[in-house]
């Protein structure tokens, strides 16, 4: 079951930043479908690390080519990028402190999170860095 399934509208033209989109996405529904079979902890705790650990390699990518090519709207992607990691940096802390009762709220919060900053943000830069040779 999905919580989230990719579309052909969030893609940015940046075939890279496409491909790790729909890697969050799998990882969000992975997480959900442990939620929602009632997996054990650990293997909620672990996909939740793997998603936090993903997004974090995913955002490094991005910013490293905004810098790069000097993306004019770096300095919005990265201040959303700071924000949304420390959020879901404060999740995975209270998950492991043994905090429960986020599941649902926790991805819904990342879905929409997830497509807002696609559909609203990333899309900006998919012309840009295609004219850059890039994409």
């Amino acid at each position: 079951m999905e919580i989230v399934k990719w579309r052909a509208e969030y893609a940015t033209l940046v075939a890279e930043f496409d491909e790790e989109h729909k890697q969050i996405v799998r990882l969000i529904n992975e997480l959900y479908n442990g939620l929602k079979e009632e997996q054990a902890e650990e293997v909620v705790k672990d996909a939740l690390q793997e998603l936090v650990e993903y997004t974090h390699f995913h955002f490094d990518h991005e910013e490293r080519l905004m810098r790069r090519f000097l993306y004019p709207g770096y300095t919005e992607q990265k201040r959303q990028h700071d924000s949304f990691r420390s959020t879901i940096n404060d999740v995975n802390a209270m998950v492991e402190q043994g905090v429960t009762g986020m599941g649902l709220p926790l991805l819904q919060m990342l879905r929409e999170w997830l497509v807002t900053h696609i559909l609203e943000v990333d899309k900006k830069y998919g012309t840009f860095f295609r004219d850059k040779g890039f994409g």
